[in-house]
């Protein structure tokens, strides 16, 4: 059901009577009528692939947009405070240091290279260690134990092919980390015949997501796939760049997240989204913010303060997902 010009101009409304300003829709509506502007908020209210919800928590997981951040770590925001503003779609880059001797620093964090552009301000760790940064989430989870679900996103910055127990080391790292939280795993979504649960049943959740898009990421993906689904802890995420590799098959059939890139397109990501597939992506900049996130669950910014949705505005609470896709 599209949403009235009436109800558009009302939500706008909104923005400006919270402080004392005027009533937009009346403004509007007495100064413009049925003017050119009129039409134009017509036109944008019919495109729109988005409806309002009365009872957020019944959307399914793949049908809801999650506010996101794009390299999470990097931003001047500590995780906690983005989990406090309702962001609940995190990023990690992800490096192998097979320096270190230290059994938690196999596994670190940084953009380009271990450590680099981490905000290491407020609550954030002091050290690259993955699972120092994965603690954060999972301290924020624990305290706050029934939170609209988590997903983070670990996106591979080096390959894991050289040794095929390095996917295996990973997954108990990773498992490690959360060990006193609540998992939705493959498993789990296997369980439910790969129907994704609505967000109440997920509430309290964390949903793990290894991403990357280089070919040796590929091939780390697949050999990840080769885990045993019991132990498995996160899902795996499709990217445009698998198609040009061995494993492309294997990782597509098997990965119910899309990841899509800086070259993406309206049209491929209803096309992922109309395949059932959760759609992450990046980067997303504020103009797409407003009016381009069309069949995206994870639209990922890296300019996540005071992000809405849609051009609407968003409310404290459950402000993660305001808007249902069709």
């Amino acid at each position: 059901m599209k949403l009235s010009r009436r109800k558009f101009l009302k939500k706008i409304g909104l923005l400006f009577a919270g402080f004392g300003l005027f009533d937009l829709f009346g403004f509007f509506k007495h100064i413009f009528g049925n003017s050119p502007l009129d039409s134009i908020l017509k036109g944008f209210t019919e495109k729109s692939s988005f409806q309002e919800p009365q009872d957020f928590s019944i959307l399914q997981y793949n049908k809801a947009v999650f506010k996101t951040t794009h390299n999470s770590y990097s931003i001047p925001l500590s995780l906690e405070d983005q989990l406090n503003s309702d962001i609940y779609g995190l990023e990690l880059d992800m490096h192998l240091d097979l320096r270190d001797t230290n059994k938690k620093g196999l596994f670190k964090v940084g953009h380009s290279n271990i450590g680099n552009q981490l905000y290491q301000q407020e609550s954030n760790p002091q050290d690259a260690y993955l699972s120092s940064w994965l603690a954060c989430i999972a301290d924020w989870s624990l305290n706050n134990s029934n939170h609209i679900p988590i997903t983070v996103f670990i996106d591979l910055k080096d390959d894991l092919v050289n040794n095929q127990n390095y996917c295996s080391d990973l997954n108990s790292y990773v498992k490690e980390c959360f060990k006193y939280c609540s998992l939705y795993t493959p498993r789990n979504y296997e369980e439910h015949e790969q129907i994704w649960p609505t967000i109440e049943k997920l509430r309290g959740k964390i949903i793990l997501v290894l991403t990357g898009s280089e070919n040796g990421y590929s091939q780390t993906k697949a050999n990840y796939l080769n885990l045993d689904l019991e132990k498995r802890v996160m899902f795996t995420s499709f990217n445009e760049k698998d198609n040009n590799t061995d494993y492309s098959e294997k990782i597509k059939t098997s990965s119910p997240f899309v990841n899509l890139g800086p070259d993406w397109t309206i049209d491929k990501a209803q096309k992922e989204y109309d395949k059932g597939k959760v759609v992450r992506i990046f980067p997303y900049n504020e103009k797409q913010m407003q009016i381009q996130n069309y069949y995206c669950n994870f639209p990922a910014t890296d300019s996540p303060v005071g992000i809405t949705l849609s051009f609407f505005p968003t409310q404290r609470y459950d402000s993660s997902f305001n808007f249902i896709q069709k």
